[in-house]
């Protein structure tokens, strides 16, 4: 069975790491049109510290549905966003951050 969202639901969805801190929302969803396909996610990462967002490209792959608490769950430790650089979203790259794929 396929699972389907619809792009707009997915927009502002809270994203949560594996120990439930909340890491951001789902701010984007950039697409591949010369492939037909979903490049990434934009996370919108709240710095605390910064009073500052930072963004980050997540490969969808790397997102788990949390159907229970209507949420995404991210492998991803808070710490290890809020030490990373993120992206310029006037300048988005053109996949997704290492950050995530290099599990």
């Amino acid at each position: 069975m396929e699972t389907l969202l619809s792009v707009r639901r997915l927009h502002g969805s809270e994203v949560y790491d594996r120990r439930g801190n909340k890491l951001g929302v789902i701010d984007d969803v950039m697409l591949d049109l010369d492939h037909s396909a979903v490049r990434y996610a934009v996370l919108s990462f709240s710095t605390p510290l910064l009073s500052a967002t930072k963004h980050f490209a997540v490969p969808i792959s790397a997102l788990h549905l949390d159907t229970e608490n209507e949420c995404f769950v991210l492998d991803a430790e808070k710490n290890r966003l809020d030490a990373a650089h993120g992206f310029n979203v006037d300048n988005p790259p053109t996949g997704p951050d290492s950050l995530f794929t290099s599990h």
